[in-house]
């Protein structure tokens, strides 16, 4: 397992976690497109809530307790800088669940993507942090790149039933 937390509280809880397990490796930054240091992520009262994007009233409306309560300066780097595709072992996975940051993530991961196997990925059909791309430009884009979608998780729902967002499997198309 190579994991990515780029917030200090949730890596310091992680590495508590793992610090026994010598087949899991965490780096402390973000992926993302392009590098940076001192980059703002949101703090949700909700930890696993928090965004480098802003995080939008309709985010707090559908989901209470989630609002901003501050910023961490984190690192943000692509993928290719600590995984090359040389490294990526077959039947490989990559999960993604990064608050609306998904196509920046899939697209700091393409040059590793053709070997990646399996996508896992959270998207929203409604904006819920500033900017994010929706969950069809998500199959869109991995449609593009020879995934298909498998099977769809976890769908979370307002209170009138409209699908706000879900976990999405997707398997790379062989030729």
């Amino acid at each position: 397992i190579i994991a990515f937390e780029p917030l200090s509280s949730p890596a310091k809880t992680f590495r508590a976690v793992f610090s026994a397990d010598r087949q899991v490796e965490l780096h402390q930054v973000a992926i993302g497109r392009t590098v940076g240091h001192d980059i703002a992520m949101h703090i949700s009262a909700r930890a696993d809530s928090s965004s480098l994007l802003e995080i939008t009233g309709t985010q707090v409306e559908i989901f209470p307790g989630t609002q901003e309560v501050g910023i961490e300066k984190v690192e943000v780097r692509p993928l290719s800088d600590f995984v090359s595709e040389l490294d990526v072992p077959s039947n490989a996975m990559l999960k993604i669940d990064v608050q609306g940051y998904e196509l920046e993530v899939l697209q700091a991961t393409v040059g590793v993507l053709p070997k990646i196997d399996w996508i896992y990925v959270e998207s929203s059909f409604v904006a819920l942090y500033a900017n994010q791309a929706l969950a069809h430009e998500i199959l869109e884009f991995l449609a593009s790149r020879d995934f298909s979608l498998r099977s769809i998780h976890n769908v979370h729902s307002d209170k009138t039933g409209a699908v706000i967002q879900a976990d999405f499997l997707f398997h790379r198309h062989h030729a």
